[in-house]
């Protein structure tokens, strides 16, 4: 009985055309990032953004010819992860590109709900604990002490609240199913 509970919410929290549809939007997104970035002379951005378009293209194209949800998820997660320590690593354009970080918790909820959702979210804020509060700050971005303290704090608090909605929306979800 617990395993058919457990298989339902797993099947629940993917919701692979909510997923698809926010892949589109990174990849759309990451091109037009390129376009902003390389005409504003910032070619090592453009050419990542461009990368990051073009994987999620090919996620996409592999998705639709094999319908591999595992192995679609688990590629668009680590391309994600990729972009977004590049991002805290370099600093992106004059440290605005941390910014993009921020963008996880909400996303990824929406996206990949709750059970997925939750754990990348969890990884990812670890991660730049991790980077911000240990001397690897220092082989990246010189970010300011204010940015190097704080910053890992209003990520995981933001991504606190997007679990604590999220939870509800499941709670609302399930009643509604009965």
């Amino acid at each position: 009985m617990e395993h058919k509970i457990f298989q339902k919410t797993i099947n629940r929290s993917l919701d692979f055309k909510t997923i698809t549809q926010g892949s589109c939007l990174v990849g759309l997104f990451a091109f037009c990032m390129a376009v902003i970035n390389l005409v504003s002379s910032h070619i090592g951005i453009a050419i990542i953004n461009g990368v990051m378009a073009i994987w999620v293209l090919f996620n996409f194209l592999l998705y639709r010819k094999c319908k591999k949800d595992w192995l679609f998820t688990i590629l668009l997660m680590s391309g994600i992860s990729s972009l977004m320590i590049y991002y805290l690593v370099t600093g992106g354009v004059d440290g605005f590109s941390i910014l993009w970080l921020l963008v996880i918790p909400p996303a990824v909820q929406y996206c990949f709900s709750s059970y997925y959702g939750e754990h990348f979210t969890f990884f990812t804020g670890v991660a730049i604990a991790i980077y911000m509060w240990s001397p690897l700050f220092e082989l990246g971005y010189p970010y300011p002490v204010t940015y190097r303290n704080r910053f890992p704090i209003v990520y995981f608090f933001i991504a606190f609240m997007c679990n604590v909605v999220q939870h509800r929306v499941d709670v609302y979800r399930s009643r509604q199913e009965v």
